[in-house]
């Protein structure tokens, strides 16, 4: 996976988390809790630590991406009984704390690309 790929991948949750909140997907919340269990969690935690473990924007990126998890399952698992304003509300790029949470994920995954690719 190319950092591009993870970046993507990463982007998608927030499509298939609006669909959960709106009743068009299901998301096992158990799984969507863990950060090794998606595309881009997966590569974090095998090919990607194989190449960056050592280097403090790879920890870094580590653990927003966790944090983005927990914020995502939060939402996820408050979502019973939200309106739909409610429910976009939750996950608004710019005021909620999943917005923020997504956004430092890209932003770690961002500033790991461009310190190895130099």
């Amino acid at each position: 996976m190319d950092f591009d790929q993870a970046i993507l991948a990463h982007i998608k949750w927030k499509t298939r988390l609006k669909n959960y909140l709106n009743g068009k997907e299901q998301i096992d919340l158990a799984i969507l809790s863990m950060d090794h269990q998606c595309e881009l969690g997966k590569w974090i935690h095998g090919e990607a630590k194989a190449k960056y473990a050592s280097d403090p924007t790879f920890a870094d990126l580590k653990l927003k991406h966790a944090q983005f998890h927990t914020v995502a399952a939060t939402v996820a698992r408050n979502a019973n009984g939200l309106s739909a304003d409610e429910a976009s509300k939750a996950i608004d790029a710019v005021s909620s704390e999943y917005g923020r949470a997504s956004t430092e994920c890209v932003l770690a995954l961002k500033t790991l690309r461009d310190r190895v690719s130099k």
